[in-house]
């Protein structure tokens, strides 16, 4: 970790393997002087929360339930959702033209390689339904997208 002072209105800048810049800022609160506002600029690639937010999603992904959704035309999916009909709905959005489709649920799925492939797949989009496309090490069966 590289902790740094610095002043109001100064920045610090981060720059990527990939040579991409991510900006953080220091910028005076106007409502409370004992704090500071923290502006981060990055390429739109990147998800920036607060802590406790993602921390929050994560739970309430260990909370949700993974479902395996197949239909006769097309490919596996694995995909994290609220309920089967909801997981279902998110496949037939991926292939409109799917037809079969059947929901089945991810038994142990917290110990299941998908759920660190789901948790990878929020990161990048972090709306529910979170659906992935690599083939599980775990079970070696579901093929998932993101």
């Amino acid at each position: 970790m590289l902790i740094l002072s610095t002043h109001c209105g100064e920045a610090t800048t981060i720059t990527t393997p990939a040579g991409e810049t991510i900006i953080i800022r220091i910028m005076p609160s106007d409502y409370q002087p004992q704090q500071v506002l923290l502006g981060i600029e990055a390429p739109e690639a990147y998800t920036i929360q607060r802590s406790k937010i993602r921390q929050r999603i994560i739970e309430k992904l260990r909370e949700g339930s993974i479902f395996r959704v197949t239909s006769v035309l097309h490919d596996s999916w694995t995909v994290a959702a609220e309920t089967a009909h909801q997981a279902a709905e998110y496949y037939q959005q991926q292939y409109p033209n799917s037809w079969r489709v059947s929901t089945e649920l991810v038994e142990d799925s917290h110990d299941h390689t998908c759920f660190e492939l789901l948790i990878a797949a929020w990161k990048k989009t972090p709306a529910c339904p979170w659906a992935y496309r690599t083939r599980c090490r775990t079970c070696g069966t579901c093929l998932v997208a993101g």
